[in-house]
């Protein structure tokens, strides 16, 4: 299984250099084929953990948001037609799928009280910066910014079953995504970042795929 892995990884690191220059070049019939592949091979390498390391609810969510995230990569991609409302609803299913993941291996610690302080901060902050600018999606956008907010929050208190580098992973890769949301909502309300798409997925990619992996650490937990 590890060597399937490998390999996997390994093709997926072809997909995702492919998927970029595409994406740079600004080729949109390649960027449309490369752009779900990539989110869907990260996909397997969730379902690879199923199956090696047996079922747990933590997989199973973090498979789900990824089957979600794959449906909202294949609508925000798409540049003839605005998809991204319909986007944000797939996305929050993806957040919603990691929160409950990361909150069921969550334990309260005291520094958790800044960790919360800074992500309200962040909130406020985009939101502010955002009102009025989002063609009326406030009340949608302050509540996907909750709601991976608090998908980061869990994923920095995470102290689940798995070892060490499993906790890395998942605040690496939550801090990722929320980064690459802040770029993508730059790029769409604030102004325009030229090949956005590439510095996007730069960060969001590796984020997908580094919760991906914190699913082959994942041992026995609160979230099993």
């Amino acid at each position: 299984m590890m060597q399937k892995l490998r390999f996997h990884l390994a093709a997926l690191a072809v997909l995702f250099v492919i998927r970029e220059i595409v994406a740079f070049l600004e080729i949109i019939p390649l960027k449309y084929l490369f752009t779900p592949l990539v989110t869907a091979a990260v996909l397997i390498i969730a379902v690879y953990a199923l199956a090696a390391a047996g079922a747990s609810l933590y997989r199973y969510l973090v498979v789900a948001g990824l089957i979600t995230s794959v449906i909202a990569d294949t609508l925000l991609m798409i540049v003839q037609v605005d998809l991204l409302k319909y986007g944000i609803v797939f996305f929050l299913a993806t957040h919603l799928a990691y929160c409950i993941a990361f909150s069921r291996g969550y334990k309260w610690k005291a520094v958790h009280l800044i960790n919360a302080a800074v992500l309200a901060a962040i909130v406020v902050i985009l939101h502010l910066l955002l009102r009025g600018r989002s063609g009326g999606l406030d009340a949608a956008l302050i509540v996907y910014m909750l709601f991976i907010a608090c998908m980061v929050y869990f994923a920095y208190g995470y102290q689940g079953g798995g070892p060490g580098r499993q906790r890395v992973l998942l605040r690496a890769g939550a801090t990722m995504f929320m980064v690459s949301d802040i770029v993508l909502a730059v790029n769409a309300f604030l102004s325009p970042i030229p090949h956005s798409t590439v510095f996007t997925w730069a960060l969001y990619a590796p984020a997908q795929l580094m919760i991906a992996l914190s699913c082959h650490d994942q041992g026995a937990s609160p979230a099993v």
